[in-house]
C-alpha cells in the first residue's frame, strides 16, 4: 500500500497522504481489530482472506480541492467512474470501492466495485479520494498496478500489453499539440519507458528465446545430418579404394560374401 501512495505522489508531486490506517471501522483497520459483523471485513470471501494485520484503506488528498478547486480530483474520480461501470474493464475487480468529486457540486459520487452500484460518502470525499482494498488483494502488487492504470488513463489493452511495436514506436506523445509542464513531461515519458522496459522489452527477449531455442534445434538436426553424410561419404571412399585395388569383380563377390 506504500508503494502505491509513492507512485500516486509520482504521478501528483503536490498531492498529500491523507492516510493509510487508522483505528476505526471499515477498511483503514487491520481485520483482527474489527468485529465480525464489520462490513469490512464480513464477506467470505475475499475480505476474510489476506494479510488479517494491515489495513486496506488509503485516501489521496488534493489540497486546492478543499478550496473548490475540483480540476485534478475530477479527472481521476471520472476515470475510475468510467472503469467502475465498464463490464469489459475488469481493472478494479480487486477493489471494494471508492469514493470521490467527479464534477463541481457538493455531492460525493464513488462506486460498489463488489456490488456493481453508485456509493456516496461524506463531504471530505470531495478534496480527497477514497481507495478500499479487497482484502485478500492486501499484498498485490498486480491489484494495485491495476488501479493505477486506470488512474493513468490507460486503456484495458494498454494495461493488458496488447499494444503492438508499431504502436509503441510511433506514439505520439501528445496528439492535441498541447504544451506539457516539466512533470506531465516527465511522467509522459517515465510511462512510456515503463512500458518499453517491464512490457515490451520482455516480450522482444522472450521472442528470441525462443527463436534461439527453436534454432539450436534445427542445429542438432543438421549436425546429426553432417555426421551421417560424413560417414556414407567415409564408406565410399572406403568401398572406391577397395575396387582401385582389387578390382571390381573382385569387391562385389567380397560384398557378396
Amino acid at each position: 500500500m506504500w508503494r502505491l501512495w509513492e507512485s500516486l505522489q509520482a504521478m501528483e508531486p503536490s498531492s498529500v497522504l491523507g492516510g493509510i490506517y487508522a483505528n476505526k471501522p471499515g477498511y483503514h483497520n487491520a481485520r483482527h481489530n474489527l468485529p465480525s459483523h464489520d462490513y469490512s471485513v464480513c464477506d467470505d470471501p475475499p475480505d476474510q482472506e489476506g494479510l488479517g494485520d494491515k489495513a486496506c484503506g488509503l485516501d489521496w488528498t488534493f489540497p486546492e480541492a478543499q478550496s473548490g478547486d475540483y480540476s485534478r480530483i475530477s479527472r481521476y474520480t471520472k476515470r475510475l467512474l468510467s472503469s467502475a461501470q465498464d463490464m469489459d474493464d475488469p481493472r478494479l475487480n480487486g477493489w471494494r470501492e471508492f469514493y470521490g468529486q467527479a464534477d463541481t457540486d457538493s455531492h460525493v459520487e464513488g462506486w460498489d466495485c463488489r456490488y456493481g452500484h453508485a456509493a456516496s460518502s461524506d463531504s471530505s470525499h470531495l478534496w480527497h479520494l477514497h481507495f478500499s482494498e479487497n482484502r485478500d488483494q492486501s499484498t498485490s502488487q498486480d491489484n494495485k498496478h491495476a488501479l493505477l492504470s486506470v488512474l493513468r488513463g490507460e486503456t484495458v489493452e494498454e494495461w493488458s500489453g496488447e499494444v503492438s511495436a508499431e504502436d509503441v514506436w510511433g506514439y505520439d506523445i501528445d496528439p492535441s499539440g498541447n504544451r506539457y509542464s516539466a512533470g506531465g513531461a516527465s511522467w509522459t515519458v517515465f510511462q512510456r519507458t515503463d512500458y518499453l522496459a517491464n512490457e515490451f522489452a520482455p516480450m522482444v527477449v522472450n521472442h528470441m528465446t525462443a527463436t534461439a531455442t527453436d534454432l539450436g534445434y534445427q542445429r542438432l538436426d543438421l549436425d546429426l545430418l553432417t555426421e551421417r553424410v560424413h560417414r556414407l561419404a567415409t564408406w565410399l571412399v572406403v568401398i572406391a579404394a577397395l575396387g582401385t585395388v582389387l578390382g571390381i569383380a573382385t569387391l562385389v563377390a567380397v560384398l557378396l560374401t
